[in-house]
């Protein structure tokens, strides 16, 4: 039995959500359930004052997350993600990104409304370890795949 809690402990995952002003308390109370549900620690600080550029900004260890252990994890934020963009999709005009960003390292994630299957896919192959810090991934539906510019520190 003990066993099994260090598996259930090892699998865990942290994640700090801080939502732009312009998401109702009901769509941060779904997309925070959402990642409960699954055993993931969410924290909420206060929401952006202002409308930022993004919707939602997602901090978390990437590497914990796009892990194999961080699988429930992942496909419970990218549903929480996909389902706040359709939520949002009928309110204005294209919503802004949801940005992903790694507690540890300074690597960002732009997720756009609308994206294909595919790029929730290959960002499951990321390796984190393989970007500077200062990077942003995009994807780059041209070419279907992520590419990376350096933010400006």
């Amino acid at each position: 039995m003990a066993s099994e809690d260090s598996m259930h402990t090892q699998k865990e995952v942290a994640i700090e959500v801080t939502f732009s002003s312009d998401v109702g308390k009901d769509e941060q109370q779904i997309f925070s359930n959402r990642l409960r549900s699954v055993g993931v620690m969410v924290s909420e600080p206060p929401s952006a004052v202002r409308l930022v550029e993004w919707l939602a900004l997602v901090i978390f260890p990437l590497h914990a997350l796009l892990s194999k252990g961080g699988e429930d994890a992942y496909e419970a934020l990218k549903s929480a993600v996909k389902d706040l963009f359709e939520r949002r999709r009928g309110l204005s005009q294209e919503p802004p990104p949801v940005m992903l960003e790694d507690e540890q390292r300074e690597i960002t994630v732009t997720l756009e409304p609308d994206l294909p299957e595919e790029a929730y896919q290959q960002l499951r192959s990321i390796d984190p370890a393989v970007y500077a810090d200062g990077t942003n991934l995009y994807y780059e539906r041209d070419n279907n795949r992520w590419q990376q510019d350096v933010l400006e520190q």
